[in-house]
């Protein structure tokens, strides 16, 4: 018997790299980039990158979320654990340019009365 594909419902995929994560440095701070799908199989490489910043002088770190085009509970939690992993060593972690899904997101969670969200870069 098929399924019958659900509007919105992406189905689950195990131990299948979504996402890249890119690291760059623009006007001297470390940007993180997040290109495709953060899920769960992504996190602990996106954690990795976003969390290894720490040991720098930047006071800041920017996670560019302008090519993610998926985000479940399990990346959604990575962000959040990287913002107060960072904010205990008196660093912010800032989030740039997320679509619209990913700002629902936040919104919904009450998120963005949390985090920092920029548009650009220009922004900072």
């Amino acid at each position: 018997m098929s399924r019958i594909p659900v509007p919105g419902h992406r189905p689950l995929r195990r131990n299948r790299v979504s996402c890249k994560v890119k690291l760059q440095h623009k006007n001297a701070l470390p940007v993180v980039q997040v290109i495709g799908e953060l899920t769960g199989n992504d996190s602990a490489r996106v954690s990795k990158k976003i969390l290894a910043q720490r040991a720098g002088k930047s006071k800041m770190v920017v996670v560019d979320l302008s090519e993610t085009t998926f985000l479940d509970s399990h990346g959604l939690g990575v962000l959040v654990y990287a913002w107060r992993r960072l904010e205990e060593r008196d660093q912010e972690l800032v989030f740039m340019n997320p679509p619209p899904f990913v700002q629902n997101i936040f919104q919904g969670t009450n998120l963005a009365n949390v985090l920092r969200v920029v548009e650009s870069l220009d922004a900072l």
